[in-house]
């Protein structure tokens, strides 16, 4: 698939309209709409032979398509406006084979078939991929994809398929944040910032996993900010525990009447995400480090030096 093949010249014992006589090189043509999605994509290409007393037309479809992966279950077919391909009957479509990895560098796999085809039937298909457990196939949006294959004679070698890469842009398998341009072609131009940005998703919630205990548990991040009081725990006294986000401040301090309004008596610790953590250890007879009723600020030393509170 993706080569082309050189045509034969010879002689058959009919040509299309059944007299008999020598028969031209065959002058091949094939049309193609591209579908919403499809880019780069060239024209399947043809080759004529000869089938008892009606000249067919072989067509070699050779579809790469992106995204997608050879240990896939997914199954990909061609359904189209002739009997070789459904008659628009998804369940009677014709099955692509894989044949190996996408080229140049790309990214998905090369599916092929091959199909005889009356010469001078205009052909109309789609693609689809079915998911395996799936009740329902998925078919590729936009317009249909069409050929027509006319020929002004046959070779009489019955010559062997020939044809050249076709892409289909699969957007409902991409995992990189693409995969909602399927439902909106429109948004195609846009791939590129979609990507960019789930890839910024993906680091973000990658490390809400590794370093917060999950995402279940950094949405509850609210029981954990600000004033909580905590339990005592592996010999330390109950206490009051204070955190605050502010990764813009290199230094964190409560002041309050409790401590004198000095901003250096009770420091926070800041981690790499700019949450800043403070404990006040009750004291021995249990009284809290901050009374109930004190006025109590937080006070922030600005990169540039600056204090704020």
């Amino acid at each position: 698939a993706g080569g082309c093949a050189q045509s034969h010249r010879g002689t058959v014992a009919r040509g299309v309209d059944g007299r008999a006589g020598e028969v031209s090189r065959t002058a091949r043509r094939v049309r193609r709409s591209a579908p919403a999605g499809a880019r780069g994509a060239r024209q399947p290409r043809v080759a004529a032979a000869q089938l008892g007393t009606r000249l067919t037309m072989r067509v070699q479809l050779a579809v790469t398509v992106e995204a997608a992966r050879e240990d896939s279950d997914d199954a990909y077919f061609v359904c189209g406006s002739i009997d070789a391909l459904g008659n628009w009957d998804a369940t009677r479509a014709a099955r692509l084979t894989a044949v190996g990895p996408a080229r140049d560098g790309a990214f998905g796999v090369i599916f092929a078939l091959e199909v005889d085809v009356p010469a001078g039937t205009a052909v109309e298909y789609k693609l689809l991929r079915q998911r395996a457990g799936a009740t329902e196939p998925v078919w590729e949006t936009g317009g249909n994809r069409n050929f027509t294959a006319e020929a002004e004679g046959a070779d009489g070698g019955g010559g062997a398929a020939v044809g050249v890469s076709t892409t289909w842009v699969d957007w409902a398998s991409h995992d990189d944040g693409t995969a909602v341009v399927g439902g909106d072609p429109y948004l195609e131009p846009e791939a590129g910032a979609l990507r960019w940005r789930y890839s910024k998703f993906r680091e973000a919630l990658d490390t809400i996993e590794r370093d917060c205990g999950g995402l279940d548990e950094f949405s509850r991040s609210y029981e954990v900010m600000g004033f909580n009081r905590v339990a005592a725990r592996d010999g330390r006294r109950a206490g009051i525990r204070f955190r605050e986000w502010a990764p813009g401040a290199r230094a964190l301090s409560l002041v309050g009447d409790f401590n004198g309004w000095d901003v250096h008596a009770h420091a926070a610790t800041k981690d790499a995400y700019g949450v800043f953590t403070l404990f006040l250890e009750d004291g021995e007879s249990g009284a809290s480090a901050i009374p109930h009723g004190s006025f109590v600020k937080v006070s922030l030393e600005l990169e540039s030096g600056e204090r704020v509170m």
